[in-house]
């Protein structure tokens, strides 16, 4: 108002125009917070500042901060994500630098006893079902079903025997209620070739296996969430 004493505008604008600016570092919003900002005021004619306020105040914060949502995220151990892309040339790093080896396999035909205790001490949430010495991979399967499998089979030897006999040791069929087409990578594919493959895919888990198809490891978001992060790219690079 000092150079423009003229112009007639308002300190409510300054300061409105103000707080959208501050919004849009913090929370990285433009259209939507434009939007909301001209509804509440119901004056077309703000739009444009709020625009020019709002876009300038994001590029800045971009160049020095990261969003208040992206540092909540990162404050959530449980929360895996997998944003950007592996710029660096790390062809030497494979699927099985990364997998985990430790993996809770099934195999297509399982005691029911087994079955409830890892139900009830293992947390995983898919299951790899294995056939053969080789560990060769023929499908994988989910915690709910193979809770469905157990509900079926328990009703079925109820009905067959009338609860009669120690059910605990007979064999729960598993592969009706698996999925025989699971993703995989061969254990020498490039990191970046696997990372681009669950950010496209959308996946929680990856199954690696061998030239005879044997199971290697699985990845999840939780091996590759690191790799993401661009301190630890730059340390690894």
């Amino acid at each position: 108002q000092a150079h423009f004493p003229d112009a007639g505008v308002h300190l409510g604008v300054y300061a409105f125009v103000g707080a959208a600016g501050q919004l849009a570092g913090i929370t990285r919003m433009t259209v939507s917070l434009t939007l909301i900002m001209v509804e509440i005021t119901n004056n077309m004619r703000l739009m444009l500042p709020l625009m020019l306020c709002i876009m300038i105040s994001k590029f800045v914060a971009d160049a020095f901060v990261p969003s208040a949502f992206n540092v909540a995220i990162g404050l959530n151990p449980k929360i895996r994500m997998l944003a950007g892309d592996w710029q660096e040339a790390a062809n030497a790093i494979t699927a099985i630098d990364v997998c985990s080896t430790e993996v809770v396999v099934l195999h297509s035909r399982e005691r029911m006893s087994r079955l409830v205790h890892l139900l009830d001490k293992v947390p995983f949430q898919t299951f790899p079902i294995v056939a053969g010495p080789q560990a060769r991979l023929i499908g994988v399967i989910a915690r709910e079903r193979v809770i469905q499998a157990l509900t079926q089979h328990r009703r079925a030897d109820l009905a067959r025997n009338g609860g009669g006999g120690d059910g605990e040791d007979t064999k729960v069929r598993l592969a009706p209620f698996a999925d025989n087409t699971p993703e995989v990578k061969h254990f020498q594919t490039p990191l970046p070739r696997v990372l681009n493959h669950f950010q496209s895919m959308g996946l929680s888990f990856l199954c690696v296996v061998g030239s005879d198809h044997g199971l290697r490891g699985v990845v999840t978001r939780s091996d590759l969430a690191p790799f993401c992060c661009r301190q630890q790219r730059r340390a690894l690079a």
